[in-house]
């Protein structure tokens, strides 16, 4: 069984040495998201700050989810078999179950200071405003899940945009009878709960019983104000009403795509009562320049839902991986196969471009000898194996994402831009000549050679003196 809470796993990660806790007190309004930022792309590791400068008595996490190797501990599942697992749990809802015994519950303050939520300014360019991921929890009908931006300027009013389908169609259709929907912001819980909202941005449905398939098990809710199910082992909620019929500006912060978002409108959130657990810890989902837990989020959602959707392309592929690099703002999505006959790639990477996922705009096919989570392979791959003239395609006039700046838009229109894949495979395994001239060339004996055994002092002093420059 996996843990049902963020705080256990986190727990569970520092005493494998995966993540860095921090005692010192830490400025969220300018310092913490560069320490984590810095703690994950130079050391590799999450980051855990126990003390919050303005925050007393909060805890904040970030970059807790960077690589493969993080899902698999997440879930307990192996490194294979991963992508997968989560793909074929997710057709397999678990529906939750309410509980009494909630830890969320251990603490409720009607009209809190939102000025004191751990809340950071994530980006250099954003200007001073507080923002956060958190997962919405929809009203007015069966719960629905939803990722959503929230941000706090100076006059302490909470703004949210939101691109879940399934939300943004109740909020409109709310709007034309006016009034307040009751929402929820989950502002800490298990990533299954985070995972679950990312997808929903693509169209899947399911809610909580989707977020309880992916973590293996039901999730606990408990009934909040009005009786809106909240999740039982969450951090911290922040329960309110959102004002339907009012515009809230939303100013345009760092994205997942590494730019900056333009500004746009979203809603308000508004009466709120704050329920959290003793100890609450905040998880601060970077966003920005590429990378951080939000984008690895929708990348890890991208790739379930373009696993799914190539499963039955042509009958059935050998499909081997599905990467959607977050460190490339989410807009590529990297297709692994073996390629069984001409032509095959390509179909596959025009289903990757199709799929209910809509955020990638370059589809790369690679070999099973390419390493998808190495970029530099795959751009090895892509300039060896490909041929422009036969495996480059562009598809103009499709939707492009708000964000992706370089497409073009016209005032109050979506960004329309071109899609394009390239097909780096070797021929089929129908021309085993052809595709033996595309082999590597490698040095001789590399996979046998032991490289202790030829290092000075056979290598033990070379490695100390790296991990001690490391720390």
């Amino acid at each position: 069984m996996t843990e049902r809470t963020l705080s256990s796993f986190l727990d569970r990660r520092a005493a494998e040495g995966a993540v860095i806790r921090f005692e010192r007190a830490i400025d969220p309004r300018s310092d913490l998201a560069a320490i984590g930022w810095r703690c994950r792309n130079e050391l590799n590791k999450a980051s855990l700050f126990e003390q919050i400068s303005g925050s007393p008595n909060w805890r904040v996490a970030t970059q807790v989810l960077r690589a493969r190797d993080d899902w698999q501990a997440l879930f307990g599942l192996s490194r294979e078999n991963c992508l997968f697992e989560l793909r074929d749990r997710a057709r397999r809802l678990v529906s939750p179950c309410a509980v009494k015994d909630a830890g969320l519950n251990a603490h409720r303050t009607a009209a809190p200071d939102l000025a004191r939520l751990p809340m950071p300014v994530l980006c250099a360019a954003d200007g001073g405003v507080r923002s956060a991921t958190a997962v919405l929890v929809l009203g007015g009908g069966e719960p629905l899940l939803g990722l959503a931006r929230v941000q706090l300027g100076g006059t302490g009013r909470l703004a949210f945009g939101c691109e879940a389908h399934q939300v943004v169609q109740r909020l409109r259709t709310g709007r034309v009878g006016g009034g307040r929907l009751r929402a929820a912001l989950v502002l800490g819980a298990h990533p299954s709960l985070y995972l679950a909202a990312a997808m929903a941005a693509s169209g899947q449905k399911g809610g909580y019983a989707l977020a309880g398939a992916l973590l293996g098990e039901a999730i606990r809710t408990c009934s909040g104000e009005d009786g809106l199910p909240l999740p039982a082992d969450a951090e911290c909620v922040l329960e309110g009403t959102i004002d339907v019929a009012a515009d809230a500006a939303l100013a345009g912060l760092g994205e997942t795509t590494g730019t900056l978002a333009e500004p746009s409108t979203g809603w308000w959130f508004a009466e709120q009562t704050l329920r959290h657990r003793q100890d609450p810890l905040f998880w601060s989902l970077q966003t920005g320049a590429p990378m951080g837990d939000a984008g690895v989020l929708q990348a890890m959602a991208t790739e379930i839902i373009v696993a799914e959707h190539v499963r039955n392309v042509e009958g059935g592929l050998d499909l081997i991986d599905v990467r959607c690099p977050a460190e490339a703002g989410n807009l590529i999505v990297i297709v692994k196969l073996r390629g069984r006959v001409d032509g095959q790639t390509k179909t596959a990477l025009m289903a990757a471009l199709s799929s209910p996922a809509l955020l990638p705009k370059l589809a790369i096919g690679v070999d099973e000898d390419v390493d998808v989570d190495d970029l530099r392979d795959v751009g090895w791959s892509m300039a060896s194996r490909t041929h422009a003239q036969t495996d480059v395609s562009l598809i103009d006039g499709l939707w492009a994402h708000p964000n992706d700046l370089v497409s073009p838009k016209e005032a109050g229109q979506d960004r329309v831009g071109t899609k394009w894949l390239f097909d780096s495979t070797m021929p089929a395994l129908t021309q085993p000549i052809m595709r033996a001239t595309y082999e590597r060339a490698i040095p001789r004996n590399l996979d046998n050679v032991v490289l202790d055994d030829y290092l000075p002092n056979g290598g033990a002093q070379q490695g100390g003196r790296s991990g001690e420059t490391g720390n």
